[in-house]
């Protein structure tokens, strides 16, 4: 017997637009296990329907991305690219053109990449929600959440554990007031009695941040805003500062739910930050996937070293080995080693 599944696009009017072909299968019914998909074939065939579909979605997303949007005409394509996006049905390879912009409307930079817009991430939130509970997650579980305020980030927390607790990292916003402390130097410079106390006034809004003080911040900003007006023409980076406090104010709005009293966790021995997983990452897995490195880790490798590492930190790892190796003798206390 032979089969032949096709994949038929159709139009919002119901038009068939195209017709691929996804897999043919050479099937035989002598035997019990001849009888349906095998494994092998289910996977092929997802992934299969997986890439065709994802491409016609994107094809779909970017068609009215290749026109102005102020003029209509036909934008040029400065070059051609892919990008790869990570599913539960493998990784798919996806066209990402870049186009000129159009000299109608001056613009910020000369070209884009439509497909950004759309594509976020490079893993499906799906894919990334079955990998935590493949690793023991629960709907019910205690857990905090601690991220840097993205919307969509934030959304898929919220739909991995609802009734987990959700506060934006305070090592991302203190990294945002280091660029407005840097501001503040380039202030003092201009006229040292004023730049200093606004540089005062920046510390002040730390302050309200870290014990949760919304309002209180918020206020401080617009007071900033008010304080450094007369800069206007002695400041060289004005225009910019300007630019960084209101994005800075809209970040505090958007985010006020989430900012907790920092100095109250801190105090109760609650995690406020990820700093310090962001510095361990940075100086161990990704200088390991250097291509430069001599020991260069693979991705496959990096995952189960950490695998490794967690099971050790938990105590876990010495109970693992006996139940593959009963007669195995640990008398040595398992210790955390550097990676």
């Amino acid at each position: 017997m032979r089969a032949k599944l096709q994949l038929v696009m159709c139009s919002d009017e119901g038009q068939e637009e195209t017709v691929t072909g996804v897999i043919t299968l050479n099937k035989n019914s002598q035997r019990i296990e001849h009888l349906g998909l095998t494994l092998a074939e289910a996977k092929q065939l997802l992934s299969t329907l997986q890439r065709h579909l994802l491409q016609q979605q994107v094809d779909t997303f970017l068609d009215p991305c290749s026109t102005c949007p102020d003029c209509g005409a036909l934008l040029k394509v400065k070059a051609h690219a892919s990008r790869s996006f990570r599913t539960l049905f493998g990784t798919c390879k996806l066209d990402s053109p870049r186009l000129e912009h159009c000299d109608c409307k001056r613009r910020k930079t000369l070209s884009f990449r439509p497909l950004s817009a759309l594509l976020t991430e490079s893993v499906a939130p799906e894919l990334l929600y079955e990998v935590l509970h493949s690793q023991g997650l629960q709907m019910n579980q205690e857990i905090t959440f601690l991220a840097d305020g993205n919307d969509t980030l934030r959304e898929l927390q919220l739909e991995m554990s609802p009734k987990a607790t959700h506060i934006v990292d305070w090592f991302h916003l203190t990294m945002k007031l280091t660029v407005l402390e840097q501001y503040g130097k380039g202030l003092v410079q201009c006229e040292a009695a004023l730049g200093e106390k606004i540089r005062e006034k920046i510390a002040r809004l730390q302050w309200s941040l870290w014990h949760g003080q919304v309002d209180k911040a918020l206020s401080k900003i617009d007071d900033l805003a008010s304080s450094i007006a007369s800069f206007n023409e002695t400041y060289a980076r004005f225009n910019r500062l300007v630019k960084a406090l209101s994005a800075w104010r809209t970040y505090i709005v958007h985010n006020q739910h989430l900012v907790p009293n920092y100095g109250q966790r801190y105090h109760h021995g609650e995690a406020i930050a990820t700093g310090f997983v962001e510095s361990t990452v940075n100086q161990v897995v990704s200088k390991r996937f250097c291509k430069k490195q001599q020991m260069q880790w693979s991705k496959p490798g990096a995952h189960l070293l950490l695998q490794t590492r967690v099971k050790t930190l938990d105590g876990e790892l010495g109970a693992i080995f006996k139940r593959w190796y009963p007669d195995m003798d640990l008398e040595v206390e398992e210790m955390p080693a550097a990676a």
